[in-house]
C-alpha cells in the first residue's frame, strides 16, 4: 500500500501522506529509522581497526610458538650430535690402539667436522632462545596497549549512551582515541616487520666447514685426544 501510494502521488508527497496516516494511527513512520551518525561510523572504524590489530598480535604470538619449537629442535639436534661427536672420538682412539690408522683417521676427521657444526648449532640455539624472549616481550607490551584501547572504546560508547539518555548531545572526544589507536597500530606493524627481518637474519647460516683436513692435522688431533684421555685416567 505504501509503495502504491508513492507510485501514484510521487515520492515527496507520497511520503508526507503516508507519514500523516501513521501519525494519526500512532504508527512509526519510515523517517524514524535509525540513521548512522558520524560518531557511529567512527566507532565502527575503531572497532574494525582494533580487530585487525588483535589479528596481527595473534600472528606475533604464533611466531613466538614457532620460534620456541625451532629452539627445541636445535637443542635436540645439538645433544644428538654431541653424543655422536664423543662416539667418533672413542672409535678413533680405539682404532688407533688396534693399529688401524685409516679407521682412526676417518673417525677423527668426522669428529672434527662435526665439532664445527656443533659450534654453529650452539650459536643458533642461543640466538633462537633470545629471539623467543624478545618476541614474547613485544607481544605482552602491545597486547597491554591494545587492551587499554579496547577499554577506552567501551568508555567512549558508555559516555555517549549516558549523554543521549539525559539529553546532552555532546559526543565523546573520539579524535584522541583515534590518535592513540593509530600510534599503537603503527608500532605493532613496525614491530611485526622488524621481527620478520630479524628472524631471517638470525637463521641465516654462518657455518663454514673450513679447508679439507690433511693427515698431519688429523694425527695431531688423535694424539691430543690420547693425551687428554691419559691425563683423565691418571
Amino acid at each position: 500500500m505504501e509503495d502504491l501510494t508513492r507510485y501514484f502521488m510521487g515520492e515527496p508527497l507520497g511520503n508526507l501522506t503516508i507519514n500523516g496516516w501513521k501519525w494519526l494511527w500512532g504508527m512509526p513512520s519510515r523517517s524514524s529509522e535509525t540513521v548512522k551518525t558520524s560518531d557511529d561510523l567512527i566507532f565502527e572504524e575503531i572497532t574494525r581497526s582494533l580487530a585487525e590489530m588483535r589479528s596481527k598480535l595473534d600472528e606475533i604470538q604464533g611466531i613466538v610458538e614457532r620460534v620456541r619449537l625451532v629452539s627445541q629442535e636445535i637443542q635436540h639436534q645439538y645433544h644428538l650430535k654431541c653424543k655422536r661427536h664423543q662416539e667418533l672420538i672413542e672409535i678413533s682412539l680405539e682404532s688407533n690402539r688396534q693399529g688401524n690408522i685409516l679407521a682412526a683417521r676417518s673417525a677423527m676427521a668426522q669428529s672434527i667436522q662435526l665439532k664445527r657444526v656443533l659450534s654453529e648449532l650452539k650459536e643458533r640455539s642461543e640466538v633462537s632462545q633470545g629471539m623467543s624472549i624478545y618476541i614474547q616481550k613485544i607481544y605482552v607490551q602491545k597486547t597491554a596497549d591494545l587492551e587499554l584501547l579496547e577499554i577506552d572504546l567501551k568508555m567512549s560508547k558508555t559516555q555517549r549512551e549516558v549523554n543521549d539518555s539525559i539529553g546532552i548531545y555532546r559526543s565523546p572526544d573520539l579524535i584522541i582515541l583515534q590518535e592513540k589507536l593509530e600510534k599503537v597500530r603503527t608500532e605493532i606493524e613496525n614491530r611485526y616487520h622488524q621481527i620478520q627481518v630479524e628472524i631471517q637474519l638470525s637463521y641465516s647460516s654462518n657455518c663454514e666447514l673450513g679447508n679439507p683436513l690433511n693427515n698431519d692435522d688429523i694425527d695431531a688431533q688423535i694424539e691430543q685426544r690420547k693425551n687428554i684421555e691419559n691425563r683423565a685416567k691418571n
